[in-house]
Order: structure tokens, then C-alpha cells, then sequence
């Protein structure tokens, strides 16, 4: 269960707009039993609304890499749930607090699913990384129950029952393997100046990464060989933080779909919970690129590329990672200030509150834009910052790093 790389209500849209044929080929004659929006925050992760036990609506993450559907432990008391078998568990990042509420009933739009069964882990802890509450996933077994359409360029996840569902449109199908908590893909990865190296991953809407890759992988295949630039970078995933660094590889093939110069994760720290013969997971840079239509139960994925494809493979050009603090995420504070990056040049240091971000009150722009505004190669941001009581202003210059 993951949420790598630092990193509106929902509702049922109108029965005329579920049954509609969508543009790009979508089977007329199947028609969903939900379309629900999503967030899609930062332009990658995927989030829904989800009543719990009759609840408020919760923010929900659609997370292929979640083992099992996930609800964050502050809110069993508060709902009447009873939690079992509460153990620690090894997860990337360190051990977690996990346990189990039986028969339940989940809400995902229209859709009424009684009897499901929940984990239960804390997940408060990576808010402030986001700078939203994160209240829940819903991974495997919600994915295992249905067809499961993601559409990246229109935000919205619509909801199929398999029996009925058909597809004749123009999209790729792509065979998937079927484990009992994940669902794994065959691509191939270029290397620079290499022969392309065969992976097995697995599939992770709710990572940030192109490609997200076990260091061991790494060297085996010597993905990164001496010369190659790293950028060592922090991580986040359910058991804590992770280590590793970002470098750059000349693409990977998914089926006939080829994407160029990626920019990949390469986790050097605990990969608990990994198959070893699983590489590492194929992330949301890669899958936003697509309309992704996830059909478990005929152990598929079926992609149909969009009007971001060919996009480049971005990433933060800064050198900051942030939290934002406080009820309303108001606070925004450094945490880690990477050597030699443009920030430290500018004299940011960990521990600074930023304040303003050129002109503008930081805690008024929140966390999600900033992902997009520190990837501008060569734009000079100015930060208003707050050390030890003491204001200053920096200015720094973004330079792509890798």
C-alpha cells in the first residue's frame, strides 16, 4: 500500500450522461452504473468521495497499488467500527499499526456495496505531504468487484458491472497477471545507450512516478550505470518515508505504446510487501497519459491514449520538499532543501516557513499548485520566508536537474 513521491463533493452524474456513448470508442452497449468525478490531484492521483458506514462523504484515493480497500484509523471510532486483529505490519517506509473491520457497507456514488471488509492503517500522517486530508484507498478488492474506467482528461471514474461489460473501441489491450492483493504488467524498459530490459510492475494509480523501480533492479540491469545523473530524493509511502533518487531513462514500451525520456523513482529503502520478482510499479506520470480502463475480472487493461501523451516527463526542478501544516493546510513549511539545488543556492534552509510565493500568501495557494509551478525550467520564483521569527525574501532560478 503506497502513496510515493513527494507527493469538490462527488456525486452521481446525470443517468443521461452514464448511458451515452463516450467519444474514442467506448462500447455504446455498455452502460456504467456510476460516473463519478474525481479529483485529480496534481494532474496524477486519482480521488473520489466515499460514504463509509453511512458517513459524510471521505476523501478516497482509486489506489491499484493498495492491497486492499483502506480506511485511515481515526475514523473507526468515530463511525461505530469495530477494529480486529490489530497488528504491526512491515510496509515500504517501516512498520504500520494494521487491522480489520468486517462488514461494512461502502458508497461510491450510486453504488451501494454492503458487507465489504476494510484494512485499517493511519494515514494522517501523509496529508500534510499533500496538503489535503487523505481519509482512505480503495485498491484490490473495490478493482476485483468491477470494470473500472479512469479517464485522466475528462476527471471522471466510470463504473461497470463485468458481467455486461462489453469494449469494441480503438484502445490497446494490455493482458494483465492477477495476484490475490495486486495486478502486475509486462513493459520494457529503454535504458540510455542499452538494450531494453523486460520488467514486471506493478500497476499504481496512486503513485506520482513514471516508474517507480526497486534499487536492486536498478543496478542488476544496470539502468543507471556510472555517469548517469542521480538526484537523490525523499519519499512517502504508507509506513513512513522512503529514500531513494530520481534519474532518467530513455523510455518504456508498454504493448505498441512507446513514451520517451522518463524521469523514474528508484527506492534504495525497505520494499516490504514486494513480490522479488516484481520490479517496482508503473506510476501515474505514465498512466495520466491515457484513458485506463482496468478489467480485472477478464485480466486486462485496455488504454487508449489521450491529448497528454506526449507530454514531457516532468518533475520538481526546485529541490524543496514541503508540508503544509496546520487544520486548513494554511502553514507551509521546508522540510528538505536538496544539496546544490536552485532553493539551497537561493539560502533556503529546512525548518523556514515560506510565506509568500512571489507576492502571493503561500497558505492561500495550497500545496497542488506548486507541483506544477516549480516545474518550469527557468522561472525565477521569489519566496517571502519566516526563520526564527525573521522575515527575508529569496529569489531562486528553477533548473532541470537530471
Amino acid at each position: 500500500m503506497r502513496f510515493r513521491d513527494l507527493v469538490a463533493s462527488t456525486s452521481v452524474l446525470a443517468c443521461a450522461a452514464c448511458g451515452a456513448p463516450r467519444p474514442g470508442g467506448q462500447d455504446s452497449g455498455s452502460r456504467p452504473l456510476a460516473v463519478v468525478p474525481m479529483h485529480l490531484y496534481a494532474g496524477r492521483i486519482p480521488f473520489v468521495d466515499v460514504r463509509v458506514a453511512g458517513s459524510e462523504p471521505l476523501s478516497f484515493i482509486v489506489d491499484t497499488g493498495a492491497d486492499t480497500d483502506l480506511l485511515n484509523v481515526k475514523w473507526a471510532a468515530p463511525l461505530g467500527l469495530t477494529i480486529e486483529h490489530a497488528q504491526a505490519v512491515d510496509e515500504p517506509g517501516g512498520k504500520v499499526e494494521e487491522g480489520a473491520i468486517r462488514a461494512t457497507t461502502l458508497a461510491v456514488g450510486g453504488i451501494q456495496i454492503p458487507g465489504e471488509s476494510l484494512t485499517t492503517a493511519p494515514l494522517s500522517f501523509m496529508a500534510p505531504f499533500v496538503g489535503r486530508k487523505i481519509d482512505g484507498l480503495l485498491g484490490h478488492e473495490f478493482l476485483s468487484r468491477y470494470v473500472v474506467e479512469i479517464d485522466y482528461e475528462r476527471s471522471t471514474i466510470a463504473i461497470y458491472d463485468p458481467r455486461s461489460y462489453r469494449y469494441d473501441g480503438p484502445g490497446e489491450i494490455v493482458p494483465l497477471t492477477l495476484t490475490p492483493s495486486d495486478a502486475e504488467v509486462h513493459v520494457a524498459i529503454r535504458p540510455s545507450g542499452g538494450a531494453p530490459v523486460d520488467a514486471v510492475l506493478e500497476l499504481d494509480t496512486g503513485s506520482f512516478d513514471a516508474l517507480g523501480l526497486h534499487g536492486s533492479f536498478v543496478d542488476q540491469h544496470a539502468l543507471a550505470p556510472a555517469g548517469t545523473p542521480r538526484l537523490a530524493t525523499p519519499g512517502l509511502a504508507i509506513g513512513g518515508q522512503t529514500t531513494g533518487y530520481r534519474t532518467r531513462v530513455a523510455g518504456v514500451t508498454l504493448g505498441s505504446y512507446a513514451l520517451d525520456d522518463l524521469v523514474v523513482s528508484v527506492t534504495a529503502s525497505n520494499g516490504a510487501g514486494n513480490h522479488s520478482e516484481v520490479a517496482g510499479t508503473l506510476g501515474a506520470e505514465v498512466l495520466r497519459r491515457f484513458r485506463v480502463i482496468l478489467d480485472y475480472p477478464r485480466k486486462r487493461m485496455i488504454l487508449e491514449k489521450n491529448a497528454r501523451y506526449a507530454e514531457p516527463s516532468k518533475f520538481d526542478m526546485s529541490g524543496l520538499t514541503l508540508a503544509a501544516e496546520g487544520d486548513d493546510f494554511g502553514t507551509v513549511r521546508v522540510l528538505v532543501v536538496a544539496d546544490a539545488s536552485p532553493a539551497a543556492r537561493a539560502g533556503v534552509r529546512p525548518g523556514d516557513t515560506i510565506t509568500t510565493i512571489d507576492g502571493q500568501a503561500a497558505g492561500t495557494i495550497g500545496l497542488e499548485p506548486l507541483f506544477d509551478r516549480f516545474q518550469e525550467a527557468g522561472k525565477e520564483i521569489r519566496l517571502g520566508l519566516l526563520r526564527d521569527g525573521k522575515p527575508d525574501e529569496v529569489t531562486m532560478r528553477l533548473q532541470q536537474r537530471i
